[in-house]
């Protein structure tokens, strides 16, 4: 009543009965169920973004390539429709587009999303031995969306990867520079448009968003310092190997 100013009709409480139940009671997406009491203690916060005309800065931030089920189907708000759009554009690595409408993303992540980036990192690493670490991410594109019909476009981007200049051309790298400069735009007026409708449960996103980017951070470090660290293992077990540093040398460095 809080949100609509009135009770929800028969019809309106089925549609959030069957929404909620596809996020969050659902074997087949994979993800960890949630009970029906914890969904009804934050049911403002889970419908926050229902109705809403844009969605929320909690899908739009860029995510990791494996977090795409996670993000879109837990953390929408409730926004996106069982028959909206979700477009994943891989062009940059010569893999197309995937498709899928947001009741069957689980179903198109796990059998054809995910092959398609895991098959091409490791085509790379194959090929160039370059490990593509920290892993890509999807940036949302509101240039190519089109919201009011329903259809959100996000694409594949490299631009924290390590060593990406070995992976893709500079007119690549500056494609994806750009994307990522564009998503951070939408991203601060996501945030304004929040604050400024000044609500606990958007302030509640809000401060949940900034945590959560503070964790990718905080991952992407622990994934660059845990490359680090086999790099400088691997370059000591070179030295060793040509006598360049005796053995008590190697332990000290490794150590």
């Amino acid at each position: 009543m809080r949100n609509y100013g009135r009770r929800c009709t028969r019809a309106e409480s089925k549609e959030i009965y069957q929404s909620l139940r596809m996020r969050f009671l659902n074997k087949e997406s994979g993800l960890k169920e949630v009970s029906l009491s914890d969904i009804k203690s934050d049911i403002d916060k889970v419908l926050a973004f229902r109705n809403e005309s844009s969605p929320p800065s909690s899908v739009v931030v860029p995510m990791p390539y494996y977090e795409v089920v996670t993000r879109l189907y837990n953390n929408d708000g409730g926004f996106f429709r069982d028959d909206d759009t979700l477009i994943f554009d891989l062009s940059i690595i010569g893999e197309g587009k995937v498709r899928t409408p947001y009741n069957e993303l689980p179903y198109a992540y796990k059998t054809d999303l995910y092959e398609r980036i895991r098959e091409y990192m490791g085509d790379v690493e194959l090929q160039t031995g370059v490990k593509v670490s920290p892993p890509p991410e999807f940036v949302y594109d509101a240039d190519k969306s089109k919201e009011d019909k329903r259809v959100f476009v996000w694409n594949i981007n490299f631009d924290n990867v390590s060593d990406k200049e070995q992976i893709f051309t500079g007119e690549e790298l500056k494609v994806q520079s750009d994307d990522k400069e564009r998503n951070e735009e939408v991203i601060e007026e996501k945030i304004d448009e929040l604050t400024q409708k000044d609500t606990s449960a958007d302030v509640f996103l809000i401060e949940k968003e900034r945590t959560r980017q503070k964790e990718i951070e905080l991952e992407i470090t622990k994934e660059k310092t845990k490359q680090d660290i086999e790099k400088t293992k691997q370059d000591a077990m070179a030295l060793l190997q040509s006598g360049k540093i005796d053995l008590e040398t190697f332990l000290k460095i490794i150590g």
